[in-house]
């Protein structure tokens, strides 16, 4: 597995990704109506600092890569703060293609930020998931992150949120 900022080489790899991320009902994509190539445009403009709707910020996109191009998962890092990520969807977020799931993607691309993305809160990162998504959990508190609190997002959408430090740096 390697890893890579998002780019336009990955366009044609995405679409795949995208489809079937959403047909498993990956929050980051079921609720958008774009096709696969409008929704990758703007995760390049996101990362480039374009086009960010209001109270959006800056958001670097990774991708898991297989030896064939394949993306097995994907980690979005935001950078900055403000009331929807402090209260909402974190710094970081992420998900993993269906058909790679429990194979240590998703830890993989933790770590990748943890020693390569720029810290937000005095050194560290807010990471929220789903209460019932015990596999993020894992990830999450395997590589650090220290539960803070457990809310609701919204009616019957129970969540955890979690503070999460780099790694050392060498």
């Amino acid at each position: 597995m390697r890893i890579e900022a998002a780019s336009v080489l990955h366009s044609h790899a995405y679409t795949d990704y995208f489809q079937q991320c959403r047909a498993a009902g990956c929050s980051h994509y079921r609720d958008s109506d774009d096709s696969a190539a409008v929704f990758y445009q703007r995760v390049l403009d996101r990362a480039a600092g374009r086009q960010l709707p209001p109270g959006q910020l800056p958001t670097e996109t990774w991708f898991a890569l297989d030896a064939h191009g394949v993306i097995l998962g994907a980690i979005r890092l935001r950078h900055g703060c403000t009331p929807f990520i402090l209260d909402h969807s974190g710094h970081i977020g992420y998900e993993v293609h269906p058909a790679a799931r429990g194979r240590g993607v998703a830890g993989g691309l933790l770590a990748y930020v943890q020693r390569h993305g720029a810290p937000q809160l005095d050194g560290g990162w807010l990471m929220t998931c789903d209460d019932d998504n015990a596999a993020s959990q894992r990830v999450i508190s395997r590589a650090g992150g220290v539960l803070l609190t457990a809310t609701a997002q919204g009616p019957g959408e129970p969540w955890l949120r979690f503070y999460h430090l780099p790694a050392r740096r060498c």
